[in-house]
């Protein structure tokens, strides 16, 4: 998890925890983050005694890399997402928290809600994104799609992630593209603030 310093205050209340959208990852927050706590309003607020807690779901990023046995199953996934996520409540010692998702983020929220809402307190969703059924002429226009979605749509379907691409590629080429992802995320915030490089390695 990536956090922001506990505050003296904040040992005794609800941990405010944030799931991030797919293919960003827990440190994405820190930029938010930072603009919450150099504006001039942060200190006199009730936000500043929180703890703010950004988790790398299991498989992404900080997190572990157990091997994938669910398939394609949505209930499969669910269940891999929902139940890791449980299992770090407890290993924290959380007894609820506050929930935001982002993105992909949000289905993951929203499905531990649904599955412990006594350890939810509040839950907020960030642009939501759902995981919808395949579309019933999916198959037949797949036949006559161009190569290059064909190709796409074929590897993800088989378990291949640009993730994985990722990892596969030379060191130095997968670095080069992890760099300039980094300066998209870091677009337009203050020079300074970030460790280009440390956000990169991430």
């Amino acid at each position: 998890s990536v956090e922001l310093p506990l505050a003296k205050t904040a040992a005794d209340r609800v941990p405010f925890v944030f799931i991030p959208g797919y293919g960003t990852g827990a440190a994405i927050f820190t930029i938010p983050w930072r603009h919450l706590v150099e504006s001039e309003t942060w200190s006199k607020s009730e936000a500043s005694r929180r703890h703010l807690v950004a988790v790398d779901p299991l498989g992404w990023y900080l997190s572990g890399h157990p091997r994938w046995e669910s398939g394609a199953s949505v209930e499969g996934a669910e269940h891999f997402f929902t139940e890791s996520l449980e299992a770090w409540r407890k290993e924290r010692n959380f007894e609820r928290i506050d929930l935001l998702g982002h993105s992909i983020g949000g289905n993951i929220a929203s499905t531990y809600a649904e599955r412990y809402p006594q350890r939810v307190r509040s839950l907020l969703l960030l642009s939501p994104a759902g995981m919808p059924g395949e579309p019933v002429d999916y198959r037949q226009k797949m036949r006559s799609a161009p190569w290059t979605p064909w190709l796409i749509l074929t590897l993800w379907g088989r378990g291949w992630t640009p993730h994985y691409a990722l990892k596969i590629l030379p060191k130095a080429r997968g670095q080069g593209i992890a760099a300039r992802m980094a300066m998209r995320w870091g677009r337009g915030v203050p020079e300074g603030w970030l460790d280009m490089g440390a956000f990169a390695d991430y």
